[in-house]
């Protein structure tokens, strides 16, 4: 029966990634590479770009935040290994987001908690701590913002979101583990878009669900739980429409604003455009993607 089953969740696998439109985005560049130099990354997670076009990523295995330019220019990095304001450690930096004023908010996963920064690395804030109550966090791996300054977080191992206002404060959760309405299995994405609707990475259960501030579902996109696809990343852009990453499918996936999957970018490999297990993408006004991959330690950048 074992057997049985994984034939038919690969086949599955096979049949869903072949349905997807064949066309793609071109690939531009890419910068990063293996290392612990200015510019190298090691097993890149989360990536967010600012009003300026600057590009922030959260190089997990270096437990640092790296800034490059639009270019892919190095520019800053802080971080290092531990529990101090400042410091990442465990699973190190994973998702981030910059808010409209240029703050910097991280998911410090290994720490149980959210960092806020300034563009030059200064620690701000600190919001969250171990735990399943209101307010803590269990290996949180992203975090949002919306225009009004409130955050919203993906406590992964607690298997909910929370929100907190501007000031670190709790303010309401939702979900609990499960398959079901409202549940969620390990979420390790979440983005906001101008209206303020939350769209949450539903990893293990392969789905994106849309939700108001209150957590009440709106929508949801993608083949559901049991298919054998998990989202990691997410983003969107000026016009609603959604892009995720989906590391078993080795590629990024863009759905428009009513969850029609429209267009897929990248296949497994080294080679340029290709992905070994690719976890997060953000989009610039322009339309350009850039997507990080945790294997081959590169940001890659594609147009449309």
């Amino acid at each position: 029966m074992k057997k049985l089953f994984l034939m038919f969740l690969f086949l599955f696998m096979c049949f869903y990634l072949l349905s997807i439109p064949a066309y793609c985005y071109s690939f531009v560049t890419k910068f990063g590479g293996y290392g612990e130099g200015n510019g190298q990354l090691s097993s890149p997670q989360g990536i967010a770009i600012d009003k300026d076009g600057n590009i922030y990523v959260a190089d997990m295995r270096n437990s640092r935040i790296v800034k490059f330019s639009s270019a892919g220019e190095f520019l800053l990095a802080w971080g290092g290994n531990g529990s101090a304001a400042g410091q990442f450690q465990g699973w190190g930096p994973t998702g981030i987001t910059v808010d409209g004023s240029g703050q910097i908010y991280v998911a410090d996963t290994g720490n149980n908690r959210i960092q806020v920064f300034n563009s030059e690395g200064s620690v701000i804030s600190l919001i969250g701590s171990e735990g399943s109550g209101d307010g803590q966090l269990k290996a949180p791996a992203d975090v949002a913002v919306d225009s009004a300054g409130n955050i919203y977080v993906a406590d992964t191992q607690n298997h909910r979101i929370q929100k907190f206002n501007s000031a670190g404060d709790f303010l309401i959760k939702w979900g609990t583990q499960g398959g079901g309405t409202g549940q969620f299995e390990s979420p390790q994405g979440i983005t906001v878009d101008s209206s303020g609707n939350i769209y949450i990475a539903d990893t293990n259960n392969g789905r994106i669900i849309k939700t108001d501030q209150k957590g009440k579902t709106i929508a949801t996109y993608g083949p559901g739980p049991g298919k054998g696809i998990n989202f990691t990343g997410l983003s969107l852009d000026k016009d609603g429409n959604i892009y995720t990453v989906t590391n078993d499918g080795y590629c990024v996936q863009k759905y428009n604003s009513k969850g029609k999957l429209v267009i897929t970018a990248g296949s497994y490999g080294s080679d340029a455009g290709q992905f070994n297990n690719p976890y997060d993408v953000a989009v610039d006004p322009s339309g350009k993607l850039y997507v990080t991959d945790y294997g081959n330690s590169f940001i890659y950048i594609f147009k449309p």
